[in-house]
């Protein structure tokens, strides 16, 4: 195991073989080497955070660089290179781009980065851990000791205790709290009735029962009066809702026979809607005109036959007819008797001239009578296509104009069939609505004369109420308020005992859980005590050396009776660092985290700085892959190889 520092701040080209001593007078870069080993393993300062600075103080950055590798027993190089890049714009000005640019490389081959495999680094390969708050140097002891410790969950059996402890007080509190009620307590006395006030009460009930009874007898008349009176209505309301319904089903009868005397008369005027025929006299007229107008035409397959009946239609055909005569007679100034190949004049050479002349003349009236032609055979075609179309208009209209003469005469015998037997269903409709309305007719009458004949009753008559004296009323009002106020009284007292009772049972319900209570609590903190006396024997036995070293993970607050959670690290009986010597401190300390390493199975680097406090003792690697930093008095910067 090995460091490489080819750049780093100050130091250049040293190569460290681990286990390794340090020693050098102030700045002279000892710790420069512990903070580049901390850079190459994490990226971090030995606190853990960012770097201030990982270059010297140059002013020119161009040749800065950290530059650190690692290299574990097994050979693997970890490399970490921090270096800054310019960049150059095209006017050709340089700027700084990025001040630290980081690549980490594991054996060679680039990667992400490796900070991750040493996250332990900080917790078990510094003295970092001792500078850490007790609840997490006490989260580092229990997570390793659990292991080794019997299955017991002491968080949860704090929590559990505390929660006993906070159900004993609550159920304390409940007993004061019901005991201070029941004091609240208090009975009601009852009042007295007087014999002249219960005298007189008994008279008033004697009155009252009479008028009770005058009164029962008037409920039962009025109820048999009542009852008369509802029995007219509703046979008079019966009777006139006979009547309002019979009148409402002789109209509807009255309107449905108005209905099929008026639905008769609209289908004997109905009248027969058929298809309407297309006229074709124009269609006719027009094909006639066509065909008169193609025969006037001519289609001419050849030219000749063409020429030879419409030559003289075209003035260019007939001049030029001229013209050639003209030529063949007189010859022009455009025909010269000069021979194109000697240049010698003669006969054969003006017949020549002269043939061209006419032939270039021919082929002009060819061309024009060509196109003449073509307009002619375009008007015959044009007017042949004319026709066909008409001719397949006319036979499509006469063929549609047979199959609606098919198709009215099926409609009209529809309509005819139709129109009959509607008639005849409004009539029946007609027979039978005029048999119902002479019914409905008699019912009306015999219910009007029903109606007519029905008499008023005649009703029971009332007897004349009793009446209670002025005196006797007040004295019944008296009586009934002492009589409330007895029964109120009654009541408290009653409900008073109640209350009385359930709360005792109550408090002998809680009494008895208040012990199960305590039982627990006593259990559980004789669990927790012996699973710490558990705890001191094994970190006694697994943090063994030249120290006693030992964890107090508890006190117990007697004035109180409950546990305070607490961690202290011991050595020797005294609690660490405060109470132990300066001489033993870094001592304690490689102790504690070789037997800390041990357990977590790490096995990287340690460093340590400022190791010159422990004077009085060497200092104790404990196996350890050691890097010690330590002041002496020389002047240049000393690495000294420890062997295992």
């Amino acid at each position: 195991m090995k460091i490489e520092i080819k750049k780093f701040k100050r130091i250049e080209n040293k190569t460290l073989t681990v286990p390794v001593t340090i020693e050098g007078g102030n700045g002279v870069g000892k710790s420069t080497i512990l903070e580049a080993i901390s850079f190459v393993l994490t990226g971090k300062d030995l606190d853990g955070k960012e770097f201030a600075q990982v270059y010297d103080n140059r002013v020119d950055l161009h040749d800065a660089i950290a530059d650190v590798s690692y290299f574990d027993d097994f050979g693997n190089e970890y490399n970490r290179k921090v270096v800054p890049i310019y960049e150059t714009s095209r006017s050709g000005v340089e700027s700084l781009k990025i001040l630290r640019a980081t690549n980490c490389s594991k054996n060679g081959i680039d990667c992400n980065d490796f900070s991750s495999e040493f996250e332990d680094f900080y917790k078990f390969g510094t003295d970092f851990f001792f500078s850490q708050k007790e609840t997490d140097q006490r989260s580092v002891f229990i997570d390793l000791m659990k292991s080794l410790l019997p299955d017991y969950d002491v968080k949860d059996a704090q929590l559990r205790l505390v929660s006993l402890k906070k159900s004993q007080k609550k159920k304390v509190q409940e007993i004061k709290d019901i005991r201070a009620m029941l004091k609240e307590l208090t009975d009601k006395q009852l009042p007295v009735i007087s014999a002249k006030l219960q005298k007189n009460e008994a008279e008033y009930q004697n009155i009252f029962s009479s008028i009770s009874d005058n009164q029962k007898e008037i409920e039962l008349i009025n109820i048999e009066n009542n009852r008369i009176q509802n029995e007219f209505r509703s046979a008079k309301s019966a009777i006139e809702s006979t009547i309002v319904n019979l009148e409402a089903d002789l109209k509807t009868a009255l309107n449905t026979l108005n209905d099929a005397d008026t639905e008769i008369s609209e289908l004997e005027n109905k009248a027969l809607i058929t298809e309407v025929l297309t006229p074709i006299e124009n269609l006719k007229a027009e094909k006639k005109k066509t065909e008169k107008e193609l025969n006037a035409l001519t289609y001419y397959s050849e030219l000749s036959d063409f020429g030879k009946a419409n030559y003289l239609k075209n003035e260019i055909v007939r001049a030029n007819i001229t013209k050639i005569k003209d030529l063949a007679e007189n010859g022009s100034d455009e025909v010269t008797d000069v021979c194109s190949a000697c240049g010698e004049k003669s006969e054969a050479a003006f017949k020549k001239s002269l043939a061209i002349q006419i032939d270039a003349i021919k082929k002009e009236n060819r061309d024009l009578l060509a196109i003449d032609m073509r307009e002619s055979n375009n008007a015959f075609f044009i007017k042949k296509d004319e026709l066909t179309r008409l001719t397949a208009q006319l036979n499509s209209i006469e063929t549609e104009n047979e199959n609606k003469v098919k198709r009215n005469k099926a409609i009209e015998r529809t309509f005819l069939i139709d129109r009959t037997n509607a008639i005849d269903k409004a009539k029946k409709v007609i027979e039978i609505e005029t048999k119902k309305s002479k019914e409905l007719g008699i019912e009306i009458a015999n219910s009007k004369t029903e109606l007519s004949e029905l008499r008023e009753p005649v009703l029971k008559e009332i007897p004349t109420a009793l009446l209670i004296s002025d005196e006797l009323k007040a004295a019944h009002s008296e009586f009934a308020e002492l009589q409330i106020l007895i029964n109120k009284a009654a009541g408290v007292n009653e409900n008073n005992a109640e209350v009385r009772s359930k709360k005792e049972v109550e408090i002998k319900e809680n009494q008895i859980f208040l012990a199960d209570l305590d039982q627990d609590v006593v259990k559980l903190e004789q669990e927790i005590s012996d699973y710490f006396k558990n705890l001191d024997g094994i970190v006694a036995k697994e943090f063994a050396g030249p120290f006693e070293i030992g964890v107090k993970l508890q006190e117990y607050v007697i004035t109180k009776k409950e546990f305070k959670d607490c961690f202290k690290i011991t050595a020797d009986g005294n609690v660490f660092p405060h109470e132990c010597n300066g001489a033993f401190v870094n001592n304690i300390k490689l102790q504690v985290l070789s037997a800390l390493q041990r357990l977590k199975g790490y096995k990287g680097i340690t460093i340590m700085d400022n190791s010159e406090a422990n004077t009085t003792q060497e200092l104790n690697h404990n196996g350890l892959n050691l890097v010690v930093a330590k002041a002496t008095q020389e002047k240049t910067l000393k690495i000294i190889s420890n062997n295992r």
